[in-house]
């Protein structure tokens, strides 16, 4: 899982944003309990724009407790 996030987070820093997005939608269906992935699928569909559709991913990486640094710019997003 930690290298397919990795991969997935490199994309998005390279620009590669449809194709970040698409490895983190794998990945929360893959761990539906993880925090972390939760909020950085939420993430990626801020930067694509679709903000709607965000709102669902970061609520559920709250509510299933994020590190302070990643709680904090979630209740931001």
């Amino acid at each position: 899982m930690e290298t397919k996030l990795v991969k997935a987070i490199e994309l998005r820093k390279s620009g590669h944003l449809r194709e970040s997005n698409e490895m983190l939608t794998h990945l929360v269906v893959e761990y539906p309990d993880d925090a972390s992935i939760h909020y950085q699928c939420a993430w990626s569909y801020d930067l694509l724009g679709e903000e709607r559709k965000a709102v669902f991913f970061y609520e559920r990486a709250i509510e299933l407790g994020l590190s302070s640094d990643e709680l904090e710019d979630a209740l931001l997003g």
